[in-house]
């Protein structure tokens, strides 16, 4: 993918969205669309890619089975350092998923999963499971500052 210079000239976070249901994503998309730049992406590079401009905060990745998404999970686990895995939140929208199970999440390594019927529902699921997130990770981020600091 070829860098364009005015993909280093957004200012707001980034949300990447792959979406292959036959629902809308317009729940996701009018949520995210108020403080951050909604991005459609169509392949699992461009989340390396979109990593390297700006600033990720947000990848989700909705299809009718998992099968559609394993190359995405894959760059994840694989390609995207530790580090900047966990400052994006993970959502995965998939008819096989339980909304909210903790099974489900571990097994995809996400902060989220929704099942589509759902979707209606998007602001408060991803409230819910934000503040468990920020709450899993204000530690190591405090850590990190005080550590960074002394260096």
């Amino acid at each position: 993918m070829t860098i364009r210079i005015e993909d280093f000239l957004i200012e707001k976070p980034l949300c990447l969205i792959y979406w292959k249901l036959s629902n809308s994503s317009e729940p996701v998309e009018a949520y995210f669309k108020k403080e951050h730049e909604v991005k459609h992406i169509s392949s699992p590079e461009e989340i390396i890619y979109w990593l390297k401009v700006g600033e990720v905060r947000a990848v989700i990745l909705g299809a009718s089975s998992f099968e559609e998404l394993k190359d995405f999970k894959e760059v994840i686990e694989e390609k995207v350092p530790v580090e900047d895995r966990r400052k994006f939140f993970l959502i995965y929208i998939l008819p096989s998923v339980t909304t909210l199970s903790p099974k489900d999440t571990f097994v995809l390594g996400a902060n989220l999963v929704i099942n589509p019927q759902d979707l209606n529902h998007f602001d408060k699921l991803y409230e819910k499971a934000g503040l468990y997130w920020k709450n899993l990770y204000k530690p190591f981020y405090t850590t990190l500052e005080k550590l960074l600091e002394e260096i």
